[in-house]
């Protein structure tokens, strides 16, 4: 029989114990547990929340997992009234906001992360099929570089990448 890899052992394991959970949280959950050799020795004692691994020489593998935040980001379709305020997921997983309003939004506001619950190379979305005529983004302690946002067209996506400490990059 063939070496299994990690990854279809996770999916095994997913389906084994009836999760529904599929591709790459699948992987998560199987490496939230400690990960152990043929011999039956730990060399890994699993993830932590930023997606960091541990192994059990006391290593920490960071940033080895970041293709698995990309599958992991939050999409969130919602419907806001005018005056709303929606709050950026505080997990450091990308955010992809698309926005159905029944029509014109007058005002809608946008909360950044903080820095502490953000993570280099995470990307926020915003996009509304409506227009939204004054759009507000809470940044508190941030720095936001590139062309500011006081407005969103409809179906006019615009992006932002952390790029450093408490600092994005507005990409489109």
């Amino acid at each position: 029989m063939a070496q299994l890899t990690l990854f279809q052992k996770a999916q095994i394991f997913a389906r084994n114990n009836k999760l529904e959970i599929g591709g790459a949280l699948a992987a998560i959950a199987a490496m939230s547990h400690a990960m152990v050799d043929a011999r039956g020795s730990v060399v890994a004692h699993g993830l932590d929340g930023n997606l960091n691994l541990s192994l059990a020489s006391g290593k920490v593998l960071k940033g080895w997992a970041q293709p698995l935040r990309r599958a992991l980001g939050t999409v969130a379709d919602s419907s806001p009234t005018s005056g709303g305020t929606i709050n950026c997921n505080s997990s450091g997983l990308d955010d992809i906001q698309y926005w159905t309003p029944a029509g014109t939004i007058a005002a809608q506001t946008y909360v950044f992360p903080t820095d502490a619950n953000s993570q280099l190379g995470q990307i926020i979305e915003l996009s509304s099929s409506q227009v939204v005529t004054a759009l507000t983004l809470s940044t508190s302690g941030l720095t936001l570089k590139g062309t500011s946002v006081t407005a969103l067209g409809a179906n006019t996506p615009v992006r932002w990448r952390k790029v450093a400490a408490a600092t994005w990059l507005r990409l489109a």
